[in-house]
This record gives structure tokens, C-alpha cells and sequence, in this order.
């Protein structure tokens, strides 16, 4: 099997979004942290990080899974389920990243619980994350991706019912993914809109911006898999990727902004 010609400019468009977080990476990492040895620019650099080492595994699982399926079903492999724990875990990291980032901004007090707390926090996550390794894959996978990405007639993976998405849909996946996970993901804008609402001049327009820039950036992600199996290719392809890069774009101006 071949990739389609969309399949390969939504690919194209993912990776200059990988190659857009890898220099937001670098520049918080190796410009602002090591300047000012800030934790919050710290957790920043890692929130990058993580973000596309997970879009660069889920490109993998998505899209090169389907070329190589007949030779995975010869020989048994059990790697979609292995790529998409990956893919799922490191995408927790980044999460993790976001606690980190809340704490630093909510315990600013020179104490040494405060200080804990921008440890210990992401720490929880990172502990919740790990159960994308080691739960049953039925809780993890969600087996539409087999059904209808990948035409597998039986699905290799263990069912777990849910009561909210039906029969065949694994619940782990939903309380993770679809509640845990936007409460963390949506947190951190809100808090740079209070930002914004309690400052003036730079600091307003930088949370403002940062805040705009991260939903912006978490509405594409959130539509994606909402879009997956639907029928308009182009759509699926160009309009979850755009709406990333645009959110990207509005975070490096923001940070940028409070820079100069």
C-alpha cells in the first residue's frame, strides 16, 4: 500500500510543525533557561519537546502503519500497539510539562513548599501517564484506528465496554484522553488570561497572546481525531495542521514580545 497524495502533505505539513516545536525547544531551552535558569522556561522548552517526539510517533502510527500492515500481520508484530503507548506517553509528558508550568505561575513564594510543588506536581502526572505502558492494550487503543484506518476485520486488541461511547470503545482511553487530559491542557490558558486581566503593557499582550496561541493550538489538536474518519481527505489533512501552526506562531510572538 501506498501513501495517498493527501496522506503525504498532511505528513509534510505535521513535519514542519515538528521542525517549528524543535526550534521553540532550542530557544527556550538553550536562550531563555540557560540565561535566566527559570524552572518556568524549563517546563516550557520540555512542553515542546514532548510535543513532537508524540506528533512524530503519532505520524508514524498513523499514516506508515499502513504501508507496512501486511507485513505486520505476517509476522504478528505487535507494533502499532507498542508506537501508539509511545506516542500516548510522551504526549502525557508534555501535559506533565503544562502541571509544571501551573506551578510555577500559582507557587511563586520563596518557601520551600511552594518550591516542592513545581516538582512534585508534574511528578503525579508523569506517574498517570505511565499507564499508557503497562494497562491492557483494550484500555489504551482505540480500535477504530484497526476498523477503518487500517481494514482489519478483527480488531487485535481486548475490548473494554464504555458506557459513554458504547461497546467498543476502551474507557481507560476515555477518562484519560478526553477528560483528564483537556482539563489539564485547557488550564494553562486560563491562566495566562488571569495573567493578562492582573498586568500591564508587555506581560498583558504576552499572557494574551500565549493564552490565545495555546487554545488555538489544543482546538487543533482536538478536532483531529474528530475529523479521522470522516470523509472529507482534505479537510482531515490541512485544516487540524494549520490551525497548530497557526497557535505555535502566536506563542513564539508572545514570548518574543516579553523578550524585547
Amino acid at each position: 500500500m501506498l501513501i495517498s497524495v493527501v496522506d503525504s502533505l498532511s505528513i509534510a505539513l505535521f513535519s514542519v510543525i515538528i521542525g517549528y516545536m524543535f526550534l521553540l525547544f532550542c530557544y527556550f531551552m538553550f536562550i531563555r533557561f540557560r540565561k535566566t535558569k527559570k524552572l518556568y522556561w524549563f517546563y516550557f522548552s520540555l512542553f515542546f519537546l514532548f510535543l513532537l517526539v508524540s506528533r512524530g510517533l503519532f505520524i508514524v502510527y498513523d499514516y506508515y502503519m499502513k504501508i507496512w500492515i501486511n507485513e505486520i500481520i505476517y509476522l504478528g508484530s505487535n507494533l502499532p500497539i507498542v508506537i501508539y503507548r509511545l506516542a500516548s506517553f510522551t504526549g502525557w509528558l508534555a501535559a506533565a510539562m503544562v502541571v509544571g508550568i501551573l506551578a510555577t505561575l500559582l507557587f511563586t513564594k520563596e518557601t520551600k513548599l511552594h518550591r516542592s510543588m513545581a516538582y512534585v506536581l508534574p511528578g503525579v502526572v508523569i506517574l498517570i501517564a505511565s499507564m499508557m505502558l503497562w494497562l491492557p492494550a483494550g484500555y489504551v487503543v482505540d480500535p477504530k484506528y484497526y476498523w477503518y484506518v487500517l481494514n482489519i476485520a478483527e480488531v487485535p486488541v481486548e475490548i473494554v465496554p464504555s458506557p459513554i461511547f458504547g461497546p467498543n470503545y476502551p474507557a481507560g482511553l476515555f477518562y484519560m484522553n478526553y477528560i483528564g487530559l483537556p482539563i489539564l491542557n485547557f488550564a494553562l490558558p486560563c491562566i495566562f488570561f488571569y495573567l493578562a486581566a492582573k498586568s500591564v503593557g508587555v506581560i498583558r499582550k504576552s499572557s494574551l497572546l500565549n493564552g490565545l496561541g495555546l487554545i488555538i493550538y489544543y482546538v487543533g489538536r482536538s478536532i483531529q481525531p474528530l475529523l479521522k474518519f470522516g470523509e472529507n481527505v482534505l479537510v482531515q489533512a490541512f485544516v487540524p495542521a494549520i490551525i497548530i501552526l497557526v497557535g505555535l506562531l502566536l506563542i513564539s510572538l508572545a514570548n518574543f514580545i516579553l523578550q524585547s
